[in-house]
């Protein structure tokens, strides 16, 4: 939110609003230059330099409308619609004759011959396609984003959000009925950042590189999670709580697409599902630290019943129906969670008579 809101810099500078701050930067900043052309200055504020760095998205959101182009940079300023004209162009602009800082009216009142100007030949359909519109009375930036072409604080959120992917896990990490905290420490296990013996190791801090839990092997995310013996016995019993008589997979990131695969819904039982994940990798990474700091060490059936009181005093009191199967009360009773049950929903038949 804070990019999306520095953004707002941005837009109101290219787009002249009439205020103070922007008065200050243009005539600090811009004498020659554009928003889009302005490199970062050597001596500048934090926030100035936090600003600039959201050009490039900004960017992407912008786009001129043409009066006359005499307020628009031919090659900084995005009036085409394929982006700004190709760095190549900058290249060669002076040994074409051209300005670094030449404004768009300098070709659209006299269109140089595309061979004799290899600075926009890749472009040059795009160029004599370009539109003018008269009826403004200037050159004027609209935001892309926006039906109102106005510049807000959701469409930029939206734009600098737009090219990260959902990952499969998200549902089962941040899901609204986990523990923040335990959810913290899950999603850090699922980025690979938190700090093992190894990682440790590698950094020069230490020369042991042995798990903590079992001292049998390195301790890499793929041991922790659950290749050793200790944490696979905790899993394991975890799982069959929840329905799945099965073993752990070898890999961290093989184990967790399973569980992001197989723990989703939204019913009462999907959410203690999705609860006793984080809350396994929380209650592991807590003993791990115990082990590490204190040198305190708990048979791993103590982590199991940790965890199984997490998820029933989270779970203890809950106003969720839960559909009435044979499948969802054993699950329950293997919890000790009670719950009100609701009948399935019954699908209409209809009986042909044969003749």
């Amino acid at each position: 939110m804070n990019q999306a809101s520095l953004m707002r810099h941005i837009w109101k500078t290219s787009s002249n609003a009439e205020s103070c701050w922007v008065g200050f930067v243009s005539s600090r900043w811009l004498r020659h230059h554009s928003i889009w052309s302005l490199p970062r200055p050597s001596t500048c504020s934090a926030t100035w330099k936090a600003i600039l760095d959201t050009q490039p998205v900004a960017l992407r959101c912008s786009w001129v409308l043409l009066h006359d182009g005499h307020k628009t940079l031919l090659w900084h300023d995005p009036w085409l619609d394929g982006g700004l004209l190709s760095q190549l162009g900058l290249l060669l602009a002076p040994a074409v004759g051209r300005d670094f800082f030449a404004p768009v009216c300098s070709i659209l009142q006299r269109l140089p011959c595309p061979a004799t100007d290899p600075a926009m030949f890749s472009r040059w359909p795009e160029i004599c396609a370009s539109r003018t519109f008269t009826r403004l009375q200037e050159d004027t930036m609209v935001w892309t984003t926006t039906p109102s072409d106005r510049f807000s604080i959701q469409s930029a959120w939206n734009a600098i959000h737009s090219s990260q992917l959902e990952v499969p896990w998200h549902q089962l990490i941040w899901a609204a009925s986990n523990h923040p905290r335990f959810s913290f420490i899950a999603w850090l296990a699922t980025r690979e950042a938190l700090t093992l013996r190894t990682r440790a190791a590698n950094w020069g801090i230490t020369t042991e590189r042995a798990s903590y839990l079992c001292n049998q092997g390195d301790e890499t995310f793929d041991h922790l999670f659950f290749r050793c013996s200790y944490t696979r016995a905790i899993w394991q019993a975890l799982l069959k709580l929840c329905s799945y008589n099965c073993a752990p997979l070898d890999s961290w990131q093989g184990e967790l697409g399973w569980v992001s695969a197989h723990f989703i819904g939204i019913t009462l039982v999907d959410r203690i599902k999705k609860f006793c994940f984080c809350a396994t990798i929380y209650r592991i990474w807590a003993e791990h630290n115990s082990c590490a700091f204190q040198n305190v060490a708990h048979h791993f059936t103590a982590v199991v019943s940790f965890v199984v009181e997490d998820t029933r005093g989270k779970f203890f009191i809950h106003d969720q129906a839960t559909p009435d199967t044979p499948s969802s009360r054993a699950f329950l009773e293997r919890w000790c969670i009670s719950s009100s049950f609701t009948l399935a929903t019954g699908t209409p038949h209809a009986w042909l008579v044969s003749h």
